[in-house]
């Protein structure tokens, strides 16, 4: 009896802490759409920043681990830290939520550009996932200040 006690003492332990099976997506799958992607040309430099947003309707987590395009080898993740720019590795995708890259906080950085942007063309974005296929959207060029695509 007291072996019965351990055991489910330890489930209710795990489950609390959300390590339990309850808790796991591992068998769970993420299913991604990416919506309202836009890019501007920062005012001061070539460098573009890109938004976007990420939704999860799938029961499973994801990160996005990357963003390439064929405007620059040097794409960056950051998140806006009132006057500072932090570098981050990932951005998480926890199941049934929905993440925004916008300008004051998590957005993508093109650093570098082969060549400069104009407003009105498009540039691809391919995103890159720790479990999902790669998603692949192209962003309008916007000007500082214009209004973003609903998204």
């Amino acid at each position: 009896m007291a072996g019965g006690v351990a055991v489910l003492g330890l489930g209710l332990w795990m489950w609390a802490l959300g390590r339990g099976p309850a808790a796991s997506d591992a068998g769970a799958r993420p299913r991604l759409r990416v919506t309202g992607a836009y890019a501007v040309r920062v005012s001061a430099s070539t460098e573009v920043s890109a938004y976007l947003t990420a939704r999860n309707t799938g029961g499973g987590a994801d990160r996005l681990i990357a963003v390439r395009t064929d405007l620059s080898p040097i794409v960056m993740m950051h998140r806006g830290l009132e006057n500072a720019m932090v570098a981050v590795d990932s951005v998480p995708l926890p199941a049934r939520r929905t993440v925004s890259l916008t300008p004051s906080g998590l957005h993508v950085m093109i650093m570098q550009p082969r060549r400069a942007v104009r407003v009105g063309e498009r540039v691809r974005l391919t995103l890159l996932f720790s479990r999902s296929d790669p998603i692949s959207v192209g962003a309008p060029v916007l000007a500082p200040g214009d209004r973003p695509p609903d998204g």
